[in-house]
């Protein structure tokens, strides 16, 4: 019998936790518990406090009589970068090394030797012309890793399995979808909600944004004053549409969350409409919110219909319904086919110690061979001797053109270290002052830069959001225009939407030259005058006679 394995997501102010066995295709949860954890533990997926969050995990263990020892992680975090690419159809084994490769150019960041790389086969693309995969490839920073082996060992406990969440989800709505239908499934989560459009049981695109039950919960703990457990109840108790009519706040939420998912429609209808989406299904923790699936079919224009039952999975308790295993789902996706995120920095450590050490067999063969060589090596020498001093005798006739020849060598070993001194002294570095002058003048209101990074090579990588994309298409634009920077790229938008409006952020690189060398070619090209060539005067062009203007010419006819 397959053992059980303990499947954790953990949140800002909670962590879900499920019993797991999985057997083939078949998924049985013998228990799942949302449980809180104090603020300051973990934030955006990074496990700030090692040993008190296992210390809170510990307790509920007990609480609860888990004894599992096998952990399944399913990490949710904006620091982990993700890229949907084509590459050609190569043996499987293969694919990581070709990803490795490219992975400057998939996340253009300056240390992606700081991020573990890993992907999934989101299809197997056919034409006529040749095969290819679709793969979902993320980046995930090492040191965010670490701390979850850090907390298994601290809760005595083996990290089996580390998953993104983004692709544990994808596992289990997989098995949701209708064949041969384009389906939106929504998942309405706590502190987001992410749109996934699926083709039967491929994925086509994938969204997020920043809007879920928690700030639902919020808006109705200021607008009517109850605390977080009472407003969850109030918005289970009441109609959310009642509701959004007598409280302006509230009705501002909803109204974001339904516009902010048909964009995304919109979007994706614009560019396949032969292929339009044609049912929404909804699932997750904002499921209990009372008559929310009347408001999202209305403010969509497609009838919503809530998953109720996870096909494939089984509810083993008598505690848990299979409506309620619907709120795990990272969890239950975390061991159907995860990424391989499993990160160890001792075991890297060890890896990298075992490979630099050579094979005794090796060794042995290696000195055989050693000592055929110099064998024949003798042999050679013998020879080579003898020509030696032939050669010899005819370089002291020529002793003079030699030490000349030296002294020319040694001077332009002189001069090739002066250049290359002067060389190093000059580069797009020169530029970093002008443009930090520049982003003040150019940089529109109401933009912020979060990030700034400048590689060896002068190449810039930017972080940042504006409100609006008119905000930061504007200061795309004008950095396009400064004369010293070229190859302006961005990879990445994403769009959320808050209580206090739209907000995209971005990731930008470019390139810098040097500005310095840039104006002397512009104050080169000014100073060159060009002078107009003189026209040339022929003789019978000096000596021409005017032409006399008789009263016949002068009236067009006889005087």
């Amino acid at each position: 019998m397959a053992q059980k394995i303990l499947s954790i997501t953990l949140g800002t102010t909670s962590a879900k936790i499920a019993e797991i066995v999985k057997t083939g295709k078949k998924i049985q949860v013998y228990s799942a518990y949302d449980i809180p954890i104090s603020e300051g533990l973990c934030d955006d997926g990074y496990i700030l406090d090692v040993d008190s969050l296992a210390s809170e995990l510990s307790g509920n263990f007990q609480k609860y009589k888990i004894r599992t020892k096998k952990l399944a992680f399913s990490i949710a975090s904006k620091r982990i970068a993700s890229k949907e690419v084509i590459i050609p159809f190569v043996k499987e084994k293969q694919i990581k090394g070709l990803i490795e490769m490219n992975a400057q150019d998939y996340f253009p960041v300056g240390n992606i030797e700081d991020y573990l790389l890993s992907y999934s086969i989101i299809e197997t693309v056919k034409n006529a012309e040749n095969t290819q995969y679709r793969l979902n490839v993320v980046a995930a920073p090492t040191d965010l890793l670490e701390g979850y082996t850090n907390l298994a060992k601290a809760l005595k406990c083996t990290a089996e399995i580390v998953d993104y969440a983004g692709n544990a989800i994808l596992q289990v709505l997989k098995t949701q979808a209708h064949t041969g239908e384009i389906n939106a499934i929504l998942q309405l989560g706590n502190e987001n909600t992410v749109i996934n459009i699926m083709n039967g049981n491929v994925q086509i695109m994938q969204r997020s944004i920043a809007n879920g039950l928690y700030a639902l919960v919020t808006s109705i703990s200021e607008s009517v004053g109850l605390d977080e457990e009472d407003s969850l109840a109030f918005l289970e108790d009441n109609d959310i549409g009642r509701i959004c009519a007598a409280y302006p706040d509230v009705k501002y939420i909803c109204d974001s969350l339904v516009s902010s998912i048909g964009r995304i429609f919109e979007y994706y209808n614009s560019r396949s409409s032969e292929h339009p989406i044609t049912g929404v299904m909804y699932i997750g923790d904002a499921t209990c919110v009372n008559g929310i699936g009347e408001l999202l079919s209305e403010g969509l224009g497609v009838e919503a219909t809530e998953i109720h039952r996870l096909n494939c999975v089984q509810s083993k308790s008598k505690n848990l319904t299979d409506e309620a295993a619907t709120n795990f789902l990272s969890n239950i996706g975390a061991v159907i086919n995860p990424m391989n995120l499993k990160y160890d920095k001792k075991d890297e450590e060890e890896k990298v110690k075992e490979e630099g050490k050579l094979p005794w067999g090796l060794v042995v063969i290696s000195f055989v061979a050693a000592v055929a060589l110099i064998a024949a090596s003798f042999t050679m020498y013998y020879l080579a001797k003898q020509e030696r001093n032939k050669l010899s005798s005819q370089l002291n006739a020529l002793s003079n053109v030699q030490q000349v020849e030296v002294q020319l060598s040694e001077a332009q070993t002189k001069l090739s270290a002066i250049e290359e001194f002067y060389n190093s002294t000059k580069g797009p570095n020169d530029s970093l002052l002008r443009l930090i002058k520049d982003l003040e003048k150019v940089m529109p209101k109401g933009m912020s830069i979060e990030n700034f990074a400048l590689s060896d090579d002068g190449t810039v990588t930017i972080t940042g959001g504006g409100v609006g994309k008119e905000s930061v298409a504007k200061f795309i634009q004008q950095m396009r225009d400064l004369k010293y920077v070229k190859d302006v790229k961005v990879d990445l938008i994403n769009e959320s939407i808050d209580v206090g409006g739209m907000y995209d952020t971005f990731t930008m690189s470019f390139t810098l030259l040097d500005v310095n060398a840039i104006e002397e070619e512009e104050a080169k090209t000014s100073d060159v005058i060009e002078i107009e060539e003189p026209t040339e005067v022929t003789p019978e062009a000096e000596t021409e006679e005017p032409t006399e203007v008789t009263p016949e010419n002068e009236e067009g006819g006889n005087e």
